[in-house]
């Protein structure tokens, strides 16, 4: 009897095989799929199951487990209350119940079927999660299709005019005042003062709980200090690539003749749908399926890649506005002088997109400064940031620290802004 292996690879051999045949009769719309690259797929699905099989075997369950009992259930509970026939929020209390038959019976057969259904119901929530967002995609494009009605740089001078609020300007004025003392104010001149006191109570005065011991201990382990110069050194270059990378995905979707552009903007946008931990998780799975990226593993390479990837549409959203402004009439000015597509791109569009190129840096920069979640499964020992550091803070049930070390990652990113501001005139949104 010949082993597992062999049998199944030759079952997929002889499937690929009457893939490649040549059929008499085919409908107009199979056509494409007469196409004998077709056949290489079943061995290629083998071979792949074979390696993440082999890589389950070998990886740690721990991480995955504690990330499917959260979001497995909250997946199904917004599956049952918004994505299923006759959906409503009731429903999402079965959730529980289908839970804990699935803890309590885990190896019977009713324990099997909750915890199947509850599965289905989860990949129900994300297969429409998923089609939001690409709806949302092809709707924003059908919007900007009409690129001229954003045009501000044009051959011919024109002059921006402001928008008239009118009476509304006091109202307005006074909800925003309302917005940042309750929504930015209040919330740092809390976490302010919990750094600075031993503990945080209105029954005792600040001044007798006063106290310097957070920020000492913080600034006094080398871990911690280390923590801070990895954020700050990821943020630094791992922005400046991701700001490298977002002007060429955006010259390249809105002024090339390139065939896939559409579909790369689509690609570029589709990690805004997904959550820092799946990112974070999707990048420990390929760095074990796929052996040479093995090389990344407990590196703080692999974290600039992941947060490139999770931001990446971030920075697209400051810099595609800005590129919609030019008017495309400069770049044939350029083309019908003799320069090609990429000089044209460089001296003209890259030129111009300066202000919005830096802005994107900065704003790049403190979601690199800020993201833990992102990171929770790739860092290591010595690839420590801040908010695996805080992470770690809150799980000893330490809010002191947590709160100084917070404190100044604000510190920082807050001179980080202000220094942009200073040294290139760019005003910082997003």
């Amino acid at each position: 009897m010949l082993p597992f292996w062999i049998s199944i690879g030759l079952l997929s051999v002889l499937q690929g095989a009457l893939v490649a045949l040549p059929r008499s009769v085919s409908a107009h719309a199979l056509e494409p799929l007469r196409d004998r690259r077709w056949a290489v797929i079943p061995p290629l699905s083998v071979i792949a199951f074979v390696f993440v099989a082999g890589a389950a075997a070998r990886t740690s369950a721990q991480g995955l487990t504690y990330l499917a009992l959260i979001a497995v259930p909250a997946l199904a509970a917004l599956a049952l209350g918004l994505f299923t026939p006759r959906a409503r929020a009731l429903n999402a209390l079965l959730v529980p119940l289908l839970f804990a038959l699935a803890w309590i019976d885990s190896g019977g057969l009713a324990g099997e079927c909750a915890a199947l259904a509850l599965s289905v119901l989860s990949c129900v929530s994300l297969g429409a999660l998923l089609a939001i967002v690409t709806l949302l995609v092809w709707l924003q494009g059908r919007l900007l299709s009409n690129i001229g009605r954003f045009v501000t740089v044009k051959g011919k001078a024109s002059r921006p005019r402001r928008f008239p609020m009118g009476w509304l300007r006091w109202p307005l004025a006074l909800l925003l005042a309302v917005y940042v003392t309750l929504g930015v104010l209040a919330p740092l001149a809390g976490l302010a003062l919990r750094a600075v006191t031993s503990f945080l109570t209105p029954l005792v005065p600040v001044w007798e709980v006063w106290t310097f011991d957070h920020l000492k201990m913080i600034v006094s382990y080398p871990t911690y200090v280390r923590s801070i110069l990895n954020s700050i050194g990821i943020a630094l270059f791992g922005g400046g690539l991701a700001t490298l990378l977002v002007a060429l995905v955006a010259v390249i979707t809105q002024r090339s003749p390139f065939r896939y552009a559409r579909a790369l903007e689509f690609i570029a946008l589709y990690p805004r749908a997904v959550p820092g931990l799946v990112v974070g998780l999707g990048f420990l799975w390929a760095m074990i399926v796929f052996p040479f990226l093995g090389v990344l593993h407990n590196s703080i390479a692999i974290l600039v890649l992941a947060f490139t990837m999770r931001y990446l549409p971030t920075g697209l959203g400051a810099v595609a506005p800005a590129l919609l402004q030019i008017h495309p009439e400069l770049d044939r000015a350029a083309r019908t002088a003799g320069a090609d597509w990429w000089t044209t791109s460089w001296a003209i569009s890259l030129r111009l997109l300066k202000p919005a190129l830096v802005s994107a840096f900065a704003v790049l920069f403190i979601c690199f400064f800020k993201d833990y979640a992102t990171a929770v499964f790739l860092f290591a020992p010595g690839s420590e940031v801040i908010g695996t550091t805080l992470l770690s803070f809150w799980i000893q049930g330490d809010a002191g620290p947590v709160a100084a070390l917070a404190m100044l990652q604000v510190l920082l990113t807050f001179a980080f802004v202000y220094g942009v501001r200073l040294l290139f005139g760019v005003r910082v949104y997003g």
